[in-house]
C-alpha cells in the first residue's frame, strides 16, 4: 500500500505529484500479481502522526505488517514518475523476496543484481 501525503492541488493535474495517478495505472498493469493500493490522504496532522515533517509531499510504502514502512520525503528525495516506480519495485522485491514479474524487471531492464535459488520442486 502506498499512501501518498499531500495537499489535494499537489495530486491535481499540474500538482507535484499528479503523476501518482498515472503510476498506479501503470503498475496494475505491469504487475498485476503485485497489485499496489494508492491512496492519497491530506491530513496534515495524520502526516505529523508519522513523523513526516514539512510542507513537501510524502510517500509511505506499507510492504507488510512485519517491516518498517519504506519513505521518501519531497524536501530531501527526488520524488518522480520514475524514481517512484523504481523505488516501489525495489521495495516490494527486497520485503517479498520471490521472483516475480517485478524482479524480474529489475535485474533485465534496471540491471539490479540477484542471487536466484532455484528449488528442485
Amino acid at each position: 500500500m502506498l499512501v501518498v501525503f499531500a495537499k489535494e492541488e499537489e495530486v491535481d493535474v499540474g500538482g507535484k505529484v499528479d503523476f501518482i495517478h498515472k503510476l498506479s495505472t501503470f503498475d496494475r498493469f505491469n504487475f498485476p500479481e503485485q497489485p499496489i493500493l494508492f491512496f492519497h490522504n491530506s491530513d496534515p496532522e495524520c502526516k505529523k502522526e508519522r513523523n513526516l515533517e514539512g510542507d513537501e509531499p510524502a510517500l509511505v510504502m506499507y510492504v507488510s505488517k512485519d517491516t518498517t514502512p519504506f519513505t521518501k520525503l519531497g524536501d530531501k528525495d527526488e520524488i518522480s514518475f520514475n524514481s517512484i516506480y523504481h523505488w516501489i519495485s525495489m521495495s516490494i522485491s527486497l520485503t517479498k523476496m520471490d521472483y516475480r514479474r517485478r524482479t524480474l524487471h529489475l535485474m533485465q531492464n534496471l540491471n539490479y543484481n540477484a542471487i536466484v535459488y532455484i528449488k528442485p520442486d
